[in-house]
């Protein structure tokens, strides 16, 4: 047993070695490249000069600039329109158009209120309706309850 330890100790004491002049080596080397190194010589001085330029006094015009250019143009915001009601459009803002700037609270379209008023009228009257034939079945429920009560005890 004794003897596997030392081999063992005696490997890595040699391996350790090994990277130790490794590293010397390669420090030396690394010594020698920088100590040998070319030096950049400067070559004749350069005459420093300010550059000549032309001072033109500004005057205002009315010229505008044309840039083409080519590519999408997208909105910053989207407006997407529905309808809530239908109708024929009888009067339209001259903000509609595409690409315009609508103000806040501008009315955009006007719609035919005779469209709307009818399906109202409609509305109201299916409303009418619904509630009567709800009294109906309230009322049939009130004579199945008493039919009900009288059969209980046959039941």
């Amino acid at each position: 047993m004794a003897t596997l330890f030392s081999d063992r100790s005696d490997g890595w004491i040699r391996t350790a070695l090994v990277c130790a002049g490794i590293l010397a080596g390669a420090t030396l080397l690394m010594a020698l490249i920088f100590a040998t190194e070319p030096q950049a010589q400067t070559s004749g001085a350069t005459k420093e000069s300010a550059m000549l330029v032309d001072v033109t006094t500004l005057q205002p015009d009315t010229v505008r600039p044309v840039i083409r250019a080519m590519g999408t143009v997208r909105p910053v915001e989207e407006v997407v329109l529905s309808l809530r009601v239908e109708g024929q459009i009888v009067t339209r803002s001259e903000a509609f158009d595409p690409g315009q700037d609508v103000p806040e609270r501008e009315l955009l379209v006007r719609i035919d209120p005779s469209d709307y008023r009818n399906t109202l009228q409609q509305r109201r009257s299916e409303l009418q309706q619904a509630e009567s034939d709800l009294q109906l079945e309230m009322g049939r429920q009130n004579v199945a309850e008493q039919d009900y009560q009288l059969l209980d005890d046959t039941l």
